[in-house]
């Protein structure tokens, strides 16, 4: 009986230790997108939007950034700074949802953005194996990511 609770509590302890280190890796590695530029043109939403981004306003930005609008902002652009809204705001489960259906051809930036940004949500979800797998890809790729990825493969959490 001793020797089950002790395997229970060490169960438990790896498990949650893991968990915490998920979490405090994320935090090492996670850089909310940058470079935004704000755009040309008459649409004042999207460009308050893309300034509060900027300023970190995020709760600010993704209430402004959700209205739809014609603009020479990307689709693809605008799903990408709606996640890192979210992944900022701590709502991972939110910016998985947008990373998901972010589409953009293989090799592209908004390509490579998405699958960053994807890996870190999944490893904020404590959901290492998806997360090195896409990771792996990274890796192997053209990447700007590919060196931070083979660090983050690196981490005790991949082990």
């Amino acid at each position: 009986m001793a020797a089950a609770a002790l395997l229970l509590i060490c169960t438990f302890y790896f498990a949650l230790d893991r968990k915490v280190s998920s979490k405090v890796i994320f935090e090492e590695y996670y850089q909310a997108y940058d470079g935004v530029m704000v755009p040309r043109g008459d649409d004042d939403l999207l460009k308050e939007g893309i300034e509060a981004y900027n300023a970190e306003a995020y709760s600010k930005a993704l209430d402004l950034l959700q209205e739809e609008s014609d603009s020479d902002l990307t689709r693809g652009q605008r799903q990408l700074l709606i996640a890192n809204c979210y992944l900022a705001l701590s709502q991972p489960e939110k910016a998985l949802e947008w990373l998901e259906k972010l589409s953009g051809s293989e090799g592209s930036n908004i390509f490579y953005n998405q699958q960053w940004y994807l890996a870190l949500t999944y490893l904020l979800l404590d959901e290492p194996v998806k997360a090195k797998i896409i990771l792996e890809k990274i890796e192997a790729s053209n990447s700007i990511y590919a060196p931070k990825a083979k660090q983050l493969l690196e981490e005790p959490v991949f082990k």
